[in-house]
């Protein structure tokens, strides 16, 4: 379980830096954020 939670922690920063590299393209939304941030959560938690 908490290995789950490192993992999440990690992705979730991998994804920061991701967006944070992309954040002035174009293609960058607040709104992909937020779903992939919510997709990778469910993948996570099993939903």
């Amino acid at each position: 379980m908490v290995q789950d939670l490192q993992q999440l922690v990690h992705g979730a920063i991998a994804v920061q830096l991701e967006f944070s590299k992309q954040k002035y393209s174009r293609t960058y939304t607040p709104q992909k954020r937020i779903n992939y941030l919510k997709a990778l959560s469910n993948q996570y938690l099993g939903y």
